[in-house]
């Protein structure tokens, strides 16, 4: 009895060995694919919080009718969320029409976006735009 107890523990030293190289083969890939998920948890944060400012500011231009009143509202609601508009955000009276539209523009920066390959070049990690347009009506009574 004493040696089929050692030659199950032999047995399963060698096979948690095994293990450990499965593992370490297969570490890379698991990092990879939990990084793309964070990246893409971020961006639809970012998406999200650029939308919800859009249409913040219409639709406070929409109510005080005034479009600088409608940008402090955006900015103020982009400042919230920790994103930095890429320029000034455009609110505008629609011609002919009872309503007011919004356009941000706010540029998405991946994690790794200090990181630079040489090969690859200095552009491929520098982030890119994220815009969204929002029209907002009032009524006229």
């Amino acid at each position: 009895m004493p040696n089929g107890v050692l030659k199950q523990k032999r047995l399963s030293s060698a096979q948690s060995g095994q293990n450990l190289v499965e593992f370490m083969l297969s570490l890379p890939f698991i990092l990879i694919i939990f990084l793309f998920v964070v990246e893409a948890g971020r961006a639809w944060f970012f998406y999200e919080a650029v939308k919800m400012a859009a249409n913040e500011g219409a639709q406070t231009a929409a109510v005080y009718q005034s479009p600088s009143i409608g940008r402090t509202a955006v900015i103020r609601k982009l400042q919230i969320a920790g994103i930095p508009p890429t320029g000034t955000p455009q609110v505008t009276q629609v011609p002919n029409q009872h309503a007011y539209q919004v356009s941000v523009t706010a540029n998405f920066v991946p994690l790794f976006g200090a990181a630079h390959f040489p090969l690859a070049g200095n552009d491929l990690f520098t982030g890119f735009p994220i815009s969204y347009t929002a029209l907002k009506q009032y009524a006229v009574y």
